[in-house]
């Protein structure tokens, strides 16, 4: 039918469209973020490398949350902590240093150390990321 013809030319302009998309992921995704309660619990030099390196999500990703590789991050101390309330967007960092990020389907408590919160606007391009795409946190705050 004349609906599912292309006009002349168009595969050379769907084809750039594609291209186009697949330029965006060769860049990080830019996710805003609120530090968390445990901030300070972080090492200077985690709290800096969280902020100024780049992560890549790993293939350990589903609705539940994205673990992500980067630089390790410390703890200034050891802490011990109780499960407690979590929202999607939460990063929490267990022992092993490398954050995992809780997506929509995540458990609603945890006990893992938080450093930070993607902003729910965020959520959105970091639900739609694929496995092995780059991440950058930038810090904002609530005003």
């Amino acid at each position: 039918p004349a609906q599912c013809r292309l006009p002349a030319g168009g595969i050379g302009a769907a084809l750039e469209e594609r291209r186009g998309a697949a330029d965006a992921l060769a860049s990080a995704i830019e996710l805003r973020v609120l530090p968390a309660a445990e901030f300070d619990a972080f090492t200077p030099e985690a709290q800096a490398a969280f902020a100024g390196s780049e992560w890549r999500i790993t293939n350990d990703a589903n609705r539940m949350g994205y673990r992500i590789a980067g630089e390790t991050l410390s703890l200034l101390s050891p802490l011990e902590l109780l499960s407690h309330g979590i929202v999607p967007g939460t990063v929490q960092v267990p022992p092993s240093g490398q954050p995992i990020i809780q997506l929509a389907d995540a458990n609603t408590c945890g006990g893992y150390p938080k450093i930070a919160t993607v902003i729910e606007a965020d959520l959105w391009r970091l639900a739609q990321a694929p496995v092995g795409a780059r991440l950058r946190f930038s810090a904002v705050s609530i005003e």
